[in-house]
């Protein structure tokens, strides 16, 4: 039996704390910084040079702040043998893991409603098969489950056969999991063990309170409240179609998946087997922005803080710094040296990643069809530094900067192609620079260029974006 294997992926792609490219010396000051359209051109620089360099087949990031959402997408639907389309940012993305914080969110509602409290525990929602559940396991919460201290690891799902697992998701979670509940936990209640089991439970959680299938809860509380029409379960491309109307999933090796492939068995869809547009996605991320939402009042401040407040320690006692802390549905770390709500997903075929800074309300949002050269990708998109500066609120860099002096400072500073020429192939700007130095092509020792010159043709440039 394959592993389930939508999990949270390791926040490589946030460099916390790491050295920025020697860009730029921002003011480290908060003062009101540019709107999320203004640094479009940063962003689509940073997107096509991050799937250039990564050779990951298609991308999409966006950047989302209180009036705007802006995204560009590079590379391939899918790539060889299949016909080539391109990568649009209207296309659906694969979140994985990303979507545990819709199911805490549901959750939320839940609770707002009487329908469910934080503290219900598994006996009570089901008292059925109380007796039979380990006495451990009669005393997890709904708290427990979302935060992963339930004491269920996700090995349990290897011991599940195959027969149990045909059906409706709702079918598989209620068959399924009144076997695995008999056991002793694998950890005590409040150890941190990162589970998809977890979330499964609390998916059916929601099904035995509403009466009513997850997904239909889903559409109820979540999708329709919020304006959320391109929502899927599983892959986002349509598995009848030979030519892919979507973006496919890649193995590491780059080949094309058929949906089929890309996805893991229903029972497990709480923990993030769904599928929706940047756009549609953006339209949550707001909601947990502070923002107001499309259905007024959709949720509280309070369910909020609840949601973002970190349950327990570090994740990794040994590691704090790793994944920091985790809340309900979202990881919560020191970026920038600020509070930020992270989350990455993946399904081994697909990355998916979403960071919040709370304070300044803005959020970027990132998705691409393969998972290896995928995560490569975010870290450079992520860790731009124009764009780590928007999404902190902090005035942007100057730009093009290659000589160590602030750019104009010095009326006739020249700077060396040999440093031009790095610096612009480094953002995938090599042959747009050739007018600079009236060449075919920047190559090195073409001569020197003035650097009031290399600041006006930058601005050019990011003013056709």
């Amino acid at each position: 039996m394959r592993r389930f294997k939508i999990g949270f992926a390791a926040l490589a792609w946030l460099v916390l704390g790491a050295d920025l490219p020697a860009l730029a010396r921002p003011d480290p000051t908060p003062t009101p910084a540019a709107s999320a359209e203004s640094v479009r051109g940063y962003l689509r620089a940073a997107v096509v040079r991050a799937q250039q360099q990564t050779g990951v087949p298609g991308l999409v990031a966006a950047l989302v702040d209180e009036d705007e959402l802006v995204a560009e997408s590079a590379g391939l639907r899918a790539a060889a043998p299949m016909p080539p389309k391109a990568f649009l940012p209207t296309d659906r993305v694969h979140l994985g893991s990303c979507f545990k914080a819709m199911t805490a969110t549901v959750c939320a509602r839940l609770v707002e409603k009487g329908r469910l409290r934080w503290d219900s525990t598994l006996a009570e929602v089901f008292p059925d098969i109380a007796p039979t559940m380990h006495p451990d396991f009669r005393v997890v919460t709904v708290t427990d489950l979302l935060s992963h201290r339930s004491g269920l690891s996700d090995d349990v799902l290897q011991s599940i056969p195959p027969s149990l697992l045909k059906g409706s998701g709702r079918q598989v979670r209620a068959r399924v999991f009144p076997t695995l509940l008999r056991d002793a936990p694998a950890n005590p209640r409040g150890t941190y063990e990162y589970s998809n089991a977890g979330y499964a439970l609390a998916g059916a959680i929601i099904e035995r309170i509403s009466n009513d299938a997850f997904e239909a809860v889903v559409s109820r509380e979540l999708t329709g409240p919020l304006g959320i029409t391109t929502l899927k379960q599983g892959a986002p491309s349509n598995p009848k179609l030979k030519v892919p109307d979507q973006p496919r999933g890649h193995d590491d090796d780059g080949r094309p998946l058929l949906p089929a492939q890309e996805d893991d068995p229903v029972g497990i869809a709480p923990a993030g087997t769904f599928s929706m547009s940047i756009a549609d996605w953006a339209k949550f991320v707001r909601v947990h922005m502070g923002l107001p939402a499309a259905t007024p009042g959709y949720i509280t401040a309070a369910s909020l803080t609840t949601l973002h407040t970190p349950v327990g320690g570090p994740t990794d006692a040994e590691n704090p710094a790793d994944f920091s802390q985790y809340a309900l549905g979202w990881g919560v770390v020191t970026a920038d040296g600020e509070i930020h709500l992270v989350h990455t997903g993946s399904n081994n075929s697909w990355l998916s990643a979403v960071e919040i800074n709370p304070r300044t309300k803005r959020a970027f949002l990132y998705g691409s069809n393969q998972y290896s050269k995928g995560d490569a990708a975010a870290v450079i998109i992520s860790n731009d530094p124009v764009l780590r500066a928007w999404l902190n609120g902090k005035p942007l860099p100057e730009l093009a900067d290659v000589t160590g002096q602030t750019p104009g400072s010095v009326p006739d500073g020249a700077v060396d192609t040999k440093d031009l020429f790095a610096f612009l192939s480094s953002y995938a700007l090599g042959a747009a620079g050739a007018d600079l130095v009236g060449a075919d092509s920047l190559a090195p020792g073409d001569g020197v260029v003035d650097e009031r010159d290399l600041v006006a043709f930058f601005r050019r440039y990011l003013a056709s974006r």
